[in-house]
């Protein structure tokens, strides 16, 4: 079986600790003035998380060497498991990780001279832990906010679809797959309209691409696309960019033109289905929560907190206490509510063990669902800082802290007293928790099992918001079942016209529909 082979015959520097890296000739130098000689310095890098999974983060770093600042990301596996591993000697990349499996192919693009984002240097420590590290494209912004946020004339739309066909239709002719193409994983210079794909942790190498697998990547793009700012005919450019190049390389595999375009169209309502496309068109473009680790997972803050942490790291009242709730005042003055807890959860740490993926505390957990929220533009707590750390074999200890006040009777009891309001402030409450509960849903989020009522969980200062982060479950998908058990549960107490007002604000234009209505009102009226 081949392997993919190491274009750069860079030094691998092996250390029975420190683990093993591989650095890019051209910064070797640079890399070790900036005090980053083995793999254990880049994984201690310090910088904001800006974005990943519950295996894996991306953390935008500063390098310096004494002299000038470099920005790059860093591209941190927390589990290296043999799924993984197997998965990717499969696609005849070797034993390896994620993070190995991507600077090879971002080597073969560099030898092939084709656009990607410049790496650094690549590794795994003693533990096991991977990494790459990559140059921040300077300037570049997804496509997806260049749409939305710049007006580009028709001519500019034309010539960024050409130049992105063109550089796909090049990917593909070489044999370099795309499975991570989306809108979100190009990155665009506005000056220059020169787009970058910056996901490579999947690609395949030197594999012919069949018109059947093209059309399905090109199905997530075009569904992961804008509607209102790429209209049908630059979509359509799109393709034809695509499809001259693949002909003009002699590949035997170019698609036919009206056939491909009507498999993309098919594809694209297929990808529409997945819960990763649903939530990036549900996403409302607001600020991802940016996050530092100051001691691994044992305190993590967000940076206006993290800038003002002492170095001691001192873990108190956040550790060694009971599980509680109780008001604190951060290091860096903050008012904020921190909430403890002592999870004993071995059959949990074994199913995470062998799905390997790192198992979540209930805090990380809890930060989890305020990050989502927040996508989402769902207002709820403002998270400050949360950790969690092993104490013993079966014990592990994490905390919360969220902004103080949130959890204030007065706002807990703000709907109640909107409820008791006159008519139509009571009328436009009553059409506001159909509403919210509906944008919650559509974010994929749901009321955890076992509550009493959920809506003394919705506070109404200045506007509807979850009050608790505790309280609410992130699934793929929320199912009509669950949908009824939760306006079930926000409805209890109220009469039989108010809840027919809620559900209406809910079901939206599906109200009319007789089988829609039906198959909710069985349950919540």
């Amino acid at each position: 079986m081949l392997t993919a082979t190491r274009v750069f015959a860079a030094p691998v520097e092996k250390d029975s600790t420190a683990g093993w890296m591989e650095v890019h000739p051209r910064y070797r130098t640079w890399l070790r003035k900036c005090g980053l000689t083995s793999a254990r310095d880049v994984l201690a890098l310090r910088g904001e998380v800006v974005g990943g999974h519950a295996d894996r983060h991306v953390v935008k770093v500063e390098l310096h060497n004494g002299v000038s600042t470099r920005a790059a990301f860093l591209k941190r596996e927390h589990v290296v498991g043999r799924r993984a591993r197997y998965r990717n000697w499969l696609a005849n990349f070797g034993w390896v990780s994620r993070a190995e499996r991507e600077a090879h192919t971002l080597q073969k693009l560099e030898a092939l001279g084709l656009p990607g984002p410049q790496w650094l240097a690549y590794g795994e420590n003693a533990d096991g832990r991977a990494f790459l590290l990559i140059e921040e494209l300077s300037g570049a912004i997804p496509l997806r906010e260049l749409l939305a946020d710049y007006t580009l004339s028709a001519d500019e739309l034309r010539l960024l679809a050409e130049r992105l066909g063109k550089m796909l239709g090049e990917f593909h002719a070489a044999g370099i797959g795309t499975p991570e193409l989306a809108a979100k994983h190009i990155l665009v210079r506005p000056g220059i309209l020169q787009p970058i794909l910056i996901d490579w942790q999947s690609s395949r190498l030197d594999r012919a691409v069949t018109p059947a697998v093209a059309a399905t990547w090109f199905g997530a793009l075009h569904a992961t696309l804008p509607e209102g700012c790429v209209g049908p005919r630059v979509r359509l450019r799109l393709l034809w960019a695509y499809r001259r190049v693949m002909k003009a390389s002699g590949n035997p595999s170019t698609p036919r033109a009206p056939a491909f375009a009507s498999r993309v169209r098919t594809a694209s309502r297929s990808q529409l289905k997945r819960s990763s496309v649903r939530q990036q068109l549900g996403a409302t473009g607001v600020e991802p929560q940016r996050l530092v680790w100051l001691d691994g997972e044992a305190v993590v803050a967000i940076p206006g907190v993290a800038c003002a942490w002492p170095e001691n790291l001192r873990y108190e009242p956040f550790y060694g206490r009971p599980p509680g709730t109780e008001r604190i005042v951060l290091p860096c003055g903050t008012p904020g509510q921190l909430t403890r807890f002592q999870s004993f959860a071995p059959f949990g740490r074994a199913i995470a063990a062998l799905r390997e993926r790192p198992w979540r505390s209930p805090a990380a957990t809890a930060a989890r669902v305020l990050f989502h929220l927040r996508r989402f533009g769902i207002a709820g707590p403002k998270l400050l800082a949360f950790g969690q750390r092993r104490t013993s074999r079966l014990r592990v200890d994490s905390f919360v802290v969220v902004e103080a006040g949130h959890h204030s009777p007065e706002r807990r009891s703000g709907v109640e007293k909107l409820l008791a309001s006159d008519n139509v402030l009571r009328n436009r409450t009553l059409a506001d928790i159909g509403q919210f509960l509906k944008r919650l849903h559509d974010a994929g989020c749901r009321f955890r099992w076992g509550l009493l009522g959920a809506r003394p969980l919705l506070v109404a200062v200045p506007e509807l918001t979850v009050a608790s982060a505790l309280a609410i479950a992130l699934v793929r998908r929320v199912s009509v079942r669950h949908a009824r058990s939760d306006l079930a549960l926000a409805l209890a107490g109220l009469d039989r016209l108010d809840k027919m007002r809620v559900l209406r604000s809910y079901l939206g234009s599906s109200a009319t529909e007789h089988s829609t209505w039906d198959r909710f009102a069985g349950a919540v009226l």
